[in-house]
């Protein structure tokens, strides 16, 4: 049986990496914060990138499609389909499903598989009842990115190392942050006689912010984002 996998602590940021990317930091908070800093910047990091940060093994029920059509997993960067199994109303007259042995085609990593029923579990219908309906697909698989784009990537490194400041600020002193608590989109500024208005065109909402620093990190990892097709 395969278990859902979380992660629940950081899988790339550590001190060491935090602070070569970051040399001129002057918050740096305590270790526990610095650590949930972390764990918050990976974890919106893969909401943005839609995958796990290493490769990860996940199980997902999904509607089986009517009509029949390719599924879109949760996950892109997609490795392997490890099981798939389709579930069928069984004809009993009640809410009781059949498990049916089926096979995946992984079409592209960014999340889309062409799945199949291989061999169809036949019941005795009663009556009015009809059986065959497939319901759901169970799919186990494993996504993320590759080890050594993990490893090696100072793009994705510089960009968690930024996010995670984003969080460790907010952590410990949110109305340092610029634009205030919650990292606000500024699109313009003035103080003391001088202001100023950024170019607001190319200012983005990310899952830890958007200011200019947010942005920042949003950039550096552009390469790693996977842009699903308009049409399947």
């Amino acid at each position: 049986m395969t278990v859902d996998y979380v992660h629940l602590s950081p899988v790339i940021l550590t001190d060491s990496m935090f602070f070569e990317m970051l040399p001129t930091l002057i918050t740096t908070g305590t270790s526990t914060e610095r650590q949930i800093a972390y764990l918050l910047a990976e974890q919106q990091m893969m909401q943005y990138l839609q995958t796990f940060l290493i490769p990860t093994f996940v199980t997902g029920t999904y509607m089986w499609p009517r009509p029949a059509r390719s599924i879109r997993l949760d996950h892109c960067y997609l490795r392997t389909i490890n099981r798939i199994r389709v579930t069928s109303l069984s004809g009993d007259c009640d809410c009781t499903l059949d498990e049916n042995d089926a096979c995946a085609i992984i079409r592209n990593t960014w999340g889309l598989i062409d799945a199949r029923v291989t061999a169809y579990a036949v019941r005795a219908r009663c009556g009015s009842c009809a059986s065959g309906n497939f319901y759901q697909a169970v799919v186990t698989y494993e996504a993320g990115l590759s080890t050594g784009t993990s490893s090696q990537d100072k793009g994705l490194h510089m960009a968690l190392a930024k996010v995670a400041e984003i969080n460790l600020i907010e952590l410990i002193d949110p109305g340092a942050a610029e634009g205030g608590p919650g990292d606000p989109t500024i699109e313009s500024w003035s103080s003391v006689g001088y202001s100023q208005k950024r170019k607001s065109e190319d200012v983005k909402i990310f899952p830890w912010g958007g200011s200019p620093t947010a942005n920042l990190a949003g950039r550096l990892v552009k390469h790693l984002k996977k842009i699903r097709p308009l049409r399947l």
